[in-house]
């Protein structure tokens, strides 16, 4: 299958005709590949060439740059990361590859590289459409979910990273001025996200009234706990009293027959 369908793709490709659906799959042809031959080196070899210092992973950059036909980093990173854990679990079963666990600040540190590189790239592109809120800036829902590559209806909200990291929330400014400049095209998303923000205002209203009736349940709660507790504490009282009257009656008859 590979064999047939190939050359056909590397032509289409040196055409200009391929489509996006096509090139990834071109790539992930050379990919697989590559990546089959890398796990028959050496381990002297794949350290010396296509792992990092620490013998943790393969180098992102190497693979891309080998597998050609336009591939950068973050398109590794993006449509093939599962693949390249795949190769790389078995090198690490056979001692090569020493997995460490990143910190979370490593990972975020990672993710926000990974990202600013796919909107450098983008900013090179002058054909590049941006995506555009109602309030003239980038959608910043639809270009994460335009870097993952998949449906924006399939992504809820953007990582924290587009605001704490000072790169990223720099970079994303500086893409809302060249929108509002109209120095850059764009695709215009005003209505969905006006319908966004609104569905966010209304959820947010929704969830304060639902909190404020949750507090009065737990505060009616809270009292007719006590009302049942100062209940049961009368009903005790109350049959002790009757217990008692009634043990006194029966002494009282008891005392009265014995005369």
């Amino acid at each position: 299958m590979n064999a047939v369908n190939k050359p056909l793709l590397v032509e289409k490709f040196k055409l200009g005709t391929i489509s996006h659906f096509e090139l990834g799959k071109l790539r992930k042809l050379s990919l697989i590949e590559l990546l089959d031959d890398l796990i028959t080196l050496d381990a002297n070899e794949l350290k010396r060439l296509w792992l990092d210092k620490n013998a943790s992973k393969l180098v992102t950059s190497k693979i891309a740059e080998a597998i050609g036909y336009d591939t950068k980093p973050h398109n590794v990173r993006q449509s093939f990361k599962k693949l390249v854990l795949k190769y790389e679990k078995v090198l690490k079963e056979r001692g090569i590859i020493i997995k460490e666990k990143l910190t979370n600040e490593e990972v975020g540190q990672d993710n926000a590289k990974d990202f600013l590189a796919f909107i450098d790239e983008r900013l090179n592109d002058v054909d590049y459409q941006w995506p555009r809120n109602e309030k003239g800036g980038v959608y910043r829902r639809v270009l994460w979910a335009l870097y993952l590559d998949i449906d924006p209806a399939d992504v809820k909200g953007t990582p924290s990273f587009f605001s704490r990291h000072s790169d990223v929330a720099r970079k994303l400014i500086d893409i809302d001025l060249l929108l509002v400049e109209d120095k850059i095209k764009w695709l215009d998303y005003k209505s969905e996200s006006a319908l966004e923000a609104m569905s966010d205002t209304m959820l947010s209203r929704a969830l304060s009234k639902y909190r404020v009736e949750l507090k009065q349940a737990r505060e009616e709660l809270v009292l007719l706990r006590e009302q049942n507790a100062e209940l049961e504490q009368k009903l005790k009282f109350y049959d002790a009293r009757d217990e008692a009257m009634v043990r006194s009656g029966i002494n009282s008859f008891k005392a009265g027959s014995a005369h």
